[in-house]
């Protein structure tokens, strides 16, 4: 270790030590660790005294926008035993693999991939799905942003960096649609860290203002979702309105609305009818329906409000609401689509209307539009794709038509196996239960003897 280090990187930009454990101490709570690091500690790190074990070498890094190794850090210093042979298990193997993208461990998997007689010897799940796309997500998040990097140090934010800061929100958009997880979690909480210390401390024109606040917003309904899937509400709705207020400092009225379209998805998950009918018509009517609004946002704001329609049971409201979605949507009129907005799709807008028609009791309906939407999702959407055909399994239960739904809902299994979606797995659950009562049919019980072992597993 080269603990003189720390201390260069904490005297450039003028810290104390006290100063610095706060700021890392800081960066720990929003990377989801509690540390209790202070500046004694700090000043122990820095005269060699002791050595900064996990999760502090990575956490320092992220602190110094650097790298352990270029610190004098060891990431791992735990799994540094010489002449001890290490005893990975597979399935501990595939996430080091997926996941651990640190420099120190591009060496072991160089080393190890060098044991060709090794590795001939071994067989090896061929990934497929999400599992096989998640590391290129991975590798783009991994990469270190020069702008923001010289933002972070020297305090100017740049339009560039800004731009570096839009391109990683893309990037951990598309890895939510696709994997979710804790990893999604951690990511989002470092680039929340870098957001809120470039407007806190950073200096910037009139015209970066707004848009730093716009990454914030979106960061925070991202954590909304993300914590809305885990199933910790009290969480997803501080995130949510926490985003509101960001999406209002940053003067973005579409993103505002679409937060509040989120906070309406949730009360309707939670059954609270008139609350979710209230923040939908908030929604439209803080942003108006007219052709100054995208197309696509005009439409998914309806559909909100015809979710929240069916379940208040009101179906002329429903039909209604419906009907503006798919105009919306048909006409592509309007601004260009703000880049957030991606994740409003045909296929995403199908699948809703579907929902609306089983909640209005309508499974005939229904079908053929889960049925559309599931060939409108990619293979590269595994939750939103899981979570359709889920619901079209459903339609063929409730249907009777026991062998589409066992087919449709084998398909969902193979990417709930591979996707760390907790809401995922409840509508798992809701199948495994709406099936129960055809448990004689040979099909079915093996559907859900499969589902049980996905659910113990998790």
């Amino acid at each position: 270790m080269r603990p003189n280090r720390l201390y260069e990187e904490r005297s450039r930009r003028r810290w104390t030590q006290q100063e610095a454990a706060d700021r890392l101490r800081e960066l720990a709570e929003h990377c989801g660790h509690n540390v209790g690091v202070d500046g004694n500690t700090w000043g122990r790190w820095e005269r060699g005294d002791i050595v900064p074990f996990p999760p502090y070498p990575m956490l320092l890094a992220e602190l110094f926008n650097s790298t352990p190794e270029a610190l004098g850090l060891d990431p791992h210093p735990s799994r540094r035993k010489p002449n001890v042979p290490s005893l990975v298990l597979p399935d501990e193997a595939l996430k080091v693999l997926l996941y651990d993208w640190s420099d120190a461990r591009s060496l072991d998997l160089i080393a190890d991939a060098l044991g060709s007689d090794d590795m001939d010897r071994r067989q090896f799940n061929v990934l497929t799905g999400a599992l096989l796309t998640a590391p290129g997500l991975y590798w783009m998040t991994a990469q270190a942003e020069p702008a923001v990097a010289a933002a972070m140090e020297k305090g100017s934010v740049s339009e560039t960096a800004v731009k570096q800061l839009e391109t990683r929100l893309a990037v951990l958009r598309v890895l939510d649609d696709t994997q979710g997880g804790t990893e999604l979690r951690v990511a989002l909480r470092r680039l929340m860290y870098t957001t809120r210390t470039l407007i806190q401390q950073g200096s910037y024109s009139p015209g970066v203002e707004p848009r730093l606040y716009s990454v914030a917003a979106e960061v925070c309904r991202l954590a909304g979702y993300l914590a809305f899937d885990e199933g910790n509400h009290g969480k997803a709705q501080r995130y949510y309105i926490t985003g509101l207020h960001a999406a209002k400092t940053a003067g973005n009225r579409l993103m505002g609305a679409n937060i509040l379209g989120f906070l309406s998805m949730q009360a309707h998950s939670l059954g609270n009818a008139q609350d979710a009918v209230a923040l939908a018509h908030t929604a439209r009517l803080g942003v108006g329906s007219s052709q100054e609004v995208p197309a696509n946002i005009r439409a998914m704001l309806a559909m909100r409000a015809a979710r929240a329609h069916a379940l208040a049971h009101n179906e002329a409201a429903c039909q209604r609401t419906l009907e503006e979605a798919r105009q919306a949507l048909e006409a592509n009129d309007g601004p260009p689509a703000p880049e957030w907005s991606s994740w409003v799709n045909p296929g995403g807008l199908t699948a809703d209307a579907g929902r609306c028609f089983m909640e209005l009791g309508r499974p005939d309906i229904a079908e053929p539009l889960f049925a559309e939407a599931a060939k409108l999702y990619g293979d590269y959407q595994g939750r939103s794709r899981m979570l359709v055909l889920l619901r079209w399994a459903s339609t063929h239960t409730a249907l009777k038509n026991l062998d589409e739904a066992v087919r449709i809902g084998h398909e969902a299994l193979d990417i709930a196996e591979q996707v760390d979606s907790p809401r995922g797995r409840a509508r798992v659950r809701d199948l495994y239960r709406q099936m129960q009562p055809h448990e004689r049919v040979a099909q079915v019980r093996e559907f859900r003897d499969r589902s049980r072992e996905l659910l113990k597993a998790a």
